[in-house]
């Protein structure tokens, strides 16, 4: 097991105290809504559920070879995987989320990630996966705005980075 300090000095403890605990959005809402995340890609939720965390008038998001700037896009492509993915998994291996509700959070994920591609005409082309079972090691860079104006977790993604490890 990896060795873990306590804090020992007043002022890196203090760095912590919300200015209001009932309101405050923190690095813990935020390492919740990334489990969350993940789990609705294993429950095969509809893309609207992901759009309404992407602002579509400053949305990057990218994935190994494909980037996608408006909701259509990711639609387009997260329907298009579910037709040749039919199930998945993320296990999280390591999740670090640095900053603060005021000026963003940074949230780096590392996840092995295993499916199953199934053999249709395109499914390879499409994944870029051989037909069959897969497991791959994927990193994930996020950076998370926090938005009280909208319904459930109150994050906006702006900037959605993936590459294969």
């Amino acid at each position: 097991m990896e060795s873990i300090n306590v804090i020992s000095d007043a002022a890196a403890v203090l760095a912590y105290k919300p200015t209001d605990a009932k309101k405050s959005i923190n690095r813990n809402d935020v390492k919740a809504f990334v489990y969350d995340w993940f789990a609705q890609f294993t429950h095969l939720t509809a893309a609207e559920w992901f759009l309404k965390h992407f602002d579509e008038r400053d949305m990057f998001v990218d994935f190994p070879g494909l980037p996608m700037r408006d909701h259509h896009s990711f639609k387009e492509w997260y329907e298009t995987w579910q037709t040749f993915c039919e199930w998945e998994f993320q296990d999280i291996k390591a999740l670090k989320v640095t900053g603060t509700a005021e000026t963003a959070f940074m949230v780096e994920a590392t996840f092995i990630h295993v499916g199953e591609v199934f053999d249709k005409e395109g499914a390879q082309e499409f994944t870029g996966i051989p037909p069959g079972p897969f497991s791959r090691l994927l990193k994930e860079i996020w950076r998370l705005e926090v938005d009280h104006t909208v319904k459930g977790p109150p994050f906006y993604i702006r900037h959605y980075r993936a590459e294969l490890l």
